[in-house]
């Protein structure tokens, strides 16, 4: 008696297989873009929450003022460019000169994300670790205000992430 022997797939059945990984990927796809866009600003918040509180702690620690800022060249607080720098600011201030140190430095996204703060060109904390008026960071990407994230900054120097209402527009 013979047998036949089937060993490989009919097209039909390919076609099936392919079908179904079709709309698999086309429902899972934008739900991982919004994951990966999440994950980005949250990874920026947190970033930006570990340079303000060394910032406060530096500060605190050295008795002296102690500025954050956003800075294209490392030197001015200009609040533009891709580096966030915290220094000590005992000469010029929002300035880094002869008598200051830089005591951290980051990069930030700027070509995913934008970063506004609402309290001047630095956050400068005094030798007690307090900034005098509340301020906030906000970070924005492509999707607006639904998805804002930020910092705010309490006079006292605490900080903490926030989200919503507490931040400005991304407009």
């Amino acid at each position: 008696m013979l047998t036949a022997n089937n060993n490989g797939y009919t097209i039909l059945e390919l076609l099936m297989t392919m079908v179904v990984a079709v709309i698999l990927l086309g429902v899972a796809v934008p739900g991982l873009q919004g994951f990966i866009k999440n994950n980005r600003m949250l990874g920026q918040t947190n970033v930006l929450m570990i340079i303000i509180k060394s910032a406060r702690s530096e500060a605190v620690t050295q008795r002296t003022n102690l500025s954050v800022c956003r800075t294209s060249d490392n030197i001015n607080c200009t609040g533009t460019g891709n580096n966030y720098i915290a220094f000590t600011d005992t000469g010029v201030a929002n300035k880094v000169d002869g008598t200051d140190s830089i005591i951290k430095q980051i990069m930030v996204d700027i070509d995913q994300l934008t970063f506004s703060y609402d309290g001047g060109s630095s956050i400068r904390f005094n030798s007690r670790g307090s900034v005098g008026t509340k301020s906030t960071i906000t970070i924005c990407d492509d999707r607006g205000d639904d998805y804002r994230r930020g910092i705010t900054i309490s006079p006292i120097g605490r900080s903490k992430t926030a989200e919503g209402g507490e931040l400005a527009s991304c407009s």
